[in-house]
């Protein structure tokens, strides 16, 4: 059986690249330099098993989620998102998530506009998670409508079909 190799395991990067690049990120350079030389030992002698857990130790560290793009995009993506989900009716159908989306948007924009980045980031992210939650659960809303509407046509049908008249024999007498 062969010994598995840290070298090509994802994506032809090396795992140990990948390891320190999401340390660096999570945690900063500093706990970076703390952890990954033990985890480079730990890896060489325990796999990936003691890779993914210094990789969890890390990510749940409690540091601040990084901002992902420019956060008046992601606002902007926010507010489109919001109003994607109105026309889908969840302004009616989803009062009390449309309203978590709008005060989450509000939220992101007072941090915006305190220079706050990474905390609007963080709201604006929020909003679009509720506006898009608020979305689906409208369009669950209104296929369940439609889907009882349905029925209720299917129960109008008769139940057995009627009677179709039997063949009357053709011109030459019988067929």
């Amino acid at each position: 059986m062969g010994v598995f190799s840290l070298s090509s395991a994802v994506g032809g990067f090396p795992l140990e690249m990948c390891v320190i690049r999401e340390l660096r990120r999570l945690a900063g350079r500093q706990l970076c330099r703390l952890v990954y030389r033990p985890a480079r030992r730990l890896a060489a002698g325990s796999g990936l098993v003691a890779t993914s857990a210094v990789l969890a130790a890390c990510a749940s560290s409690g540091a601040f989620p990084a901002p992902i793009g420019d956060p008046g995009n992601v606002v902007a993506h926010a507010n489109a998102m919001i109003e994607e989900a109105s026309v889908a009716g969840a302004d009616t159908l989803a009062r009390d998530v449309m309203a978590s989306a709008r005060q989450h948007v509000a939220d992101a924009q007072i941090e915006l506009r305190d220079k706050h980045t990474a905390r609007a980031s963080l709201r604006a992210r929020e909003a679009v998670a509720d506006a898009t939650y608020a979305k689906a659960l409208a369009d669950r809303i209104m296929a369940e409508r439609s889907r009882s509407a349905e029925e209720a046509l299917l129960q109008q049908l008769p139940l057995t079909p009627p009677a179709t008249p039997a063949k009357a024999p053709g011109p030459g007498g019988s067929e």
